[in-house]
């Protein structure tokens, strides 16, 4: 289906930019049409709450963001990123050239901007792709960015035939990357198991030999198939496990900060807050003031 889309497909470029800067905080969104953007430079987390996604992206990765989909993006600690970006129609509609990019959550969205998202007509693309040839994908970015005919009227048919081009690398590099996973297909139940044993028990110390015995693989080998399958080796996933409880306890309990450091495992507070600032960039007290919602009284959610 999709590349069947693909050979018909004719973009419209709507916008292009080279966006620079110290420090990105894009809260919960929607996007109306397709995006992809190329992390020339620093880190950015994407999180995809349908999807149960949370990525950390740094130099090298394409970030793919479909119409419709709600995530949001940030830069986990102040410093230079660079993030070359294009926002397109994937076929031209008579309303291409007023679609705003938009930064609003769906439930605030009127009924005219509910309107606007495009159909997903390409729901296989991941939201994060890490490609050889990943210099190429930021080439064809930038010459869509710095697109200038002397013929005004043909910057747009040189537009659509850099992002055709574009958008074939990332189906090419989708196709090889699942002939890649087929390795890690054999061990799925493996793989499967060893990630529920971190969710479970995720407030536990948990080093990579224990987890590869586990799954009868060596460690080295262990580790390249659950990155394959999981997009981050098993101590980030980790991490993220350990994040996911933290932030889940600080707005729906009233356990201390102490408290919560303990149920985490982290030996002390200090090394759970330092942890807890890196992966989101706030103090947890921080993140417990700005974001919790109370619920009634005797509906707390409890700990464990």
């Amino acid at each position: 289906m999709q590349e069947k889309v693909l050979r018909s497909a004719s973009p419209v470029v709507r916008r292009a930019l080279h966006l620079v800067c110290r420090r990105l905080v894009i809260p919960t969104r929607v996007n109306l049409d397709y995006l992809v953007a190329y992390v020339a430079e620093g880190t950015l987390e994407l999180r995809v709450e349908s999807e149960n996604l949370c990525r950390i992206l740094t130099q090298g990765d394409v970030l793919f963001i479909r119409p419709g989909l709600e995530h949001s993006l940030r830069t986990p600690r102040e410093g230079p990123l660079q993030l070359p970006h294009i926002h397109f129609d994937l076929f031209p509609q008579k309303d291409s050239a007023r679609v705003p990019v938009n930064f609003k959550c769906r439930r605030d969205l009127d009924a005219d901007e509910v309107r606007m998202i495009r159909q997903d007509l390409l729901p296989e693309m991941p939201c994060v792709l890490r490609l050889e040839n990943h210099a190429e994908v930021k080439r064809l970015i930038l010459e869509t960015i710095g697109c200038r005919c002397e013929n005004a009227e043909e910057t747009p048919l040189l537009q659509k035939a850099l992002v055709l081009n574009l958008l074939y690398l990332l189906h090419q590099g989708i196709a090889k990357g699942k002939e890649e996973e087929r390795g890690s297909e054999k061990y799925r139940a493996e793989l499967s198991r060893a990630a529920e044993y971190i969710v479970e028990n995720s407030h536990e110390r948990i080093d990579n030999e224990s987890l590869a015995r586990m799954s009868r693989l060596s460690p080295s080998h262990f580790i390249k198939l659950f990155r394959e399958r999981y997009g981050v080796p098993p101590t980030r996933y980790h991490v993220q496990c350990r994040m996911a409880k933290a932030r889940r306890l600080l707005l729906s309990t009233r356990l201390s900060v102490e408290e919560i450091s303990e149920q985490t495992g982290y030996e002390s507070i200090h090394a759970f807050c330092k942890a807890f600032r890196k992966a989101e960039g706030i103090s947890p007290g921080r993140y417990r003031a700005s974001r919790r919602i109370l619920p009634d009284e005797g509906d707390w959610i409890k700990s464990g």
